[in-house]
């Protein structure tokens, strides 16, 4: 059984789509980082999204004046050209950031996730009050403040008030604060203490940005559940380069590390037994505790995505601990760059959870139920302000602890079944074979770009070898990773095709009707599924296995090298992740434009810094990527082999070549001119969108390496 998809269904309107007229939304202003980067800000400066070079052309293009196919055309006649795929993922991405107008009615269309109930609730629990003259006050210090003493400071004084801390062995006061003798005042104080700490390092991320002359953000109040604090609406960091995005973060991180130093070591040195600074002191280790979490929303958050380059992190780091982690580590394999980027984040998570989770079990959670027996025990009744406190407390103490253990436990859990249990394909709820039924079947099956050219007699030799299959609705008709050997094609009812990337998240990246086929690669080689397709209702599908179609090539007098190419071409382009979802029509389109090149050894492809004006895909031999490494000339950074492809990013997006190719053996290589893509998605749009979503997260992966 497939696992269910993290995509929900579109339900395409093409009509929507062509009439729609999308444009900038009205206040976005256009501005430059330190990167040279085009940023859009949209009014009040609530949205902020990046612009990409070669999608330039296009912002001025959205003017409500022209339909998403005509932006699309558009961009492809302008000088230099704009691909299609690279305006479809402008569109997406404007209309996620919400700055762009007149795509309400095709939402559905360009979003593939949208969010939980509890994001959302988030959000709106989130509220952010201006305070107009402290924003201006901070920006005083703009070009005169430097803080790159700040992390210094703040792991010598965090680490200096820890050691103090175990020499005064004072660990169980600062780690369990709450007393109760005084259960009400105590939360209170801790309440302010947080507020106070979270508010102090609101003031240095705001200062940051002063120091790195950026433009200044808002200093607001703001309110988040129950905390109300001071701090700034730091949106505008989207609008940043790379490298002051990390001086934030890594400012706001150590704001909090040098604060929990300066207050552990006031109350050591003024007075061990004052309340107030103890549970200043708690809190603000509590909170960098928090803050560095990698997987928070806090700095240390931002910091690892920063660093890793992995967009929607905590989704893929999460899916990785679940279905990859465990895998990944007792395979024989090599362990590709991108899954040991992952095996890193995994293991931070780990680490940072392990040790909140020994603190809140070893002394937050004793402590503050040894206080709560107290106040039960001191208190002559619980009502008033005693019984809302050892609610609050309580409540909040089991949820945080139980959240931990759910979440160790389930990671556990999952990494542990990665070993134990394998998906595998679902039976065919019948199975028979084909027999000489040919007059039905032949007018379908010639919608098969390898079958098409065959005459009738062979056609129905074909038909004979293959056998009829029934799926119920939710078997898993093939299954990513196992081992395939036969061909499918699906002549009754609907299928989704289920793609699970390099982190172990799934998506829905598409559905297959009736006429549609998958699993030709299966015909002339033994290599696992690059996707999972499950039956959406009663199924009915042809099926041909491998021995049976070589025999009947053997024994066929018309073109049967000329099939056999088609086939390994069909076969090797399915593989690509890009393509894996396309139905029978949009195949044939493709086929129809590839060309089969054959490269001799030590030859280049494609050089780093070109145009790129065609993708290729490896049918047979090895290629080297190498790319230039600043004065030290070119490195080999991998190696390519039969089933691999390159050169999508520069086709697909229309963006200079990301490195260089180099044949290490005669190849052969299927190649994909960037017109025939543009056709493709000029064909059909509603594919075009979600080929893009596919592409995106392809990028993912190669961004992290």
């Amino acid at each position: 059984m497939a696992a269910p998809s993290t995509i929900a269904d579109p339900a395409p309107d093409p009509v929507s789509l062509k009439r729609a007229t999308p444009k900038l939304a009205v206040g976005t202003q256009q501005r430059r980082n330190d990167d040279g980067e085009l940023v859009l800000v949209g009014k009040g400066g609530h949205h902020v999204m990046g612009v990409q070079r070669e999608e330039e052309p296009l912002v001025a293009l959205l003017n409500g004046e022209r339909t998403v196919e005509g932006l699309v055309r558009a961009g492809l006649a302008s000088v230099p050209p704009v691909r299609a795929m690279a305006t479809l993922a402008l569109l997406r991405r404007l209309q996620a950031s919400g700055l762009l107008d007149g795509l309400s009615s095709v939402e559905g269309l360009l979003f593939a996730r949208r969010p939980t109930r509890l994001a959302r609730l988030a959000q709106r629990w989130d509220i952010r009050i201006p305070i107009p003259l402290l924003g201006a006050t901070l920006a005083i210090f703009r070009g005169r403040l430097t803080l790159s003493l700040l992390p210094w400071l703040g792991a010598l004084s965090l680490i200096a008030g820890l050691v103090a801390t175990g020499v005064r062995g004072r660990w169980g006061d600062l780690l369990a604060p709450l007393s109760g003798t005084s259960l009400p005042t105590d939360a209170l104080t801790a309440w302010l203490a947080t507020a106070v700490v979270l508010s102090w390092r609101g003031l240095w991320r705001g200062l940051s940005f002063a120091a790195l002359d950026l433009p200044q953000p808002r200093a607001v109040i703001r309110v988040f559940a129950p905390l109300v604090f001071g701090d700034i609406d730091d949106r505008d960091r989207r609008a940043a380069s790379r490298q002051q995005r990390l001086h934030i973060a890594t400012s706001g991180l150590a704001a909090m590390a040098l604060g929990a130093g300066l207050s552990i070591v006031a109350w050591l040195w003024l007075d061990i037994d004052d309340h107030r600074l103890r549970l200043l002191a708690s809190a603000a280790l509590y909170l960098t505790l928090a803050d560095a979490a990698p997987y928070g929303k806090g700095d240390g958050f931002h910091l690892v995505g920063i660093l890793t380059a992995i967009p929607d992190l905590r989704r893929r780091s999460t899916a990785f601990l679940l279905r990859r982690s465990l895998r990944n580590l007792v395979r024989k394999e090599p362990v590709s760059a991108l899954e040991r980027t992952y095996l890193s984040v995994a293991s931070a998570w780990l680490s940072h959870a392990l040790l909140t989770l020994f603190i809140l079990a070893f002394f937050l959670l004793p402590g503050t139920l040894h206080a709560l027996a107290e106040a039960v025990t001191t208190a002559p009744e619980l009502e008033g302000a005693w019984g809302l406190t050892l609610a609050i407390v309580g409540s909040m103490m089991a949820f945080v602890t139980a959240g931990l253990l759910f979440g160790v436990a389930l990671i556990v859990t999952g990494a542990a079944s990665q070993v134990l249990w394998r998906p595998k394909s679902t039976p065919p709820q019948s199975s028979e074979r084909v027999g000489t039924e040919f007059e039905d079947l032949t007018a379908e099956l010639v919608k098969v770009p390898f079958f098409a050219a065959l005459p009738a007699d062979e056609l129905e030799t074909v038909i004979s070898g293959m056998r009829r299959e029934t799926h119920t609705d939710g078997a898993a008709i093939v299954t990513q990773g196992e081992i395939g050997d036969r061909f499918y094609f699906l002549r009754q009812g609907q299928t989704r095709v289920v793609y699970e990337e390099e982190s172990g998240l799934r998506h829905q990246v598409s559905r297959l009707r009736a006429g549609d086929f998958f699993g030709e690669i299966a015909l002339i080689e033994a290599v696992p599924r690059t996707a999972t397709v499950v039956a959406e209702g009663p199924c009915e599908v042809l099926t041909l296995d491998r021995d049976s179609f070589i025999a009947l090539v053997e024994r066929s007098k018309f073109a049967r090298e000329a099939i056999l190419d088609q086939v390994r071409n069909a076969a090797f382009l399915r593989q690509v992740r890009v393509f894996t979802h396309l139905g029978a029509e949009l195949m044939r389109i493709l086929l129809g434009g590839v060309q089969v090149l054959r490269v001799d050894a030590d030859e280049i492809v494609v050089h780093e810094g070109d145009d790129g004006d065609a993708m290729y895909v490896i049918r047979e031999g090895r290629c080297e990527v190498a790319r230039m490494t600043g004065t030290s000339g070119e490195r080999a950074i991998g190696e390519l082999n039969p089933g691999d492809w390159f050169g999508e990013i520069a086709v697909l997006r229309g963006v200079e070549r990301t490195a260089t190719v180099r044949t290490l053996e005669a190849c052969t290589l299927i190649t994909v001119p960037a017109t025939v893509l543009d056709n493709l998605l000029m064909e059909d749009l509603e594919t075009g969108l979600a080929l893009e979503q596919t592409v995106a997260r392809r990028l993912v992966a190669l961004e992290a390496r």
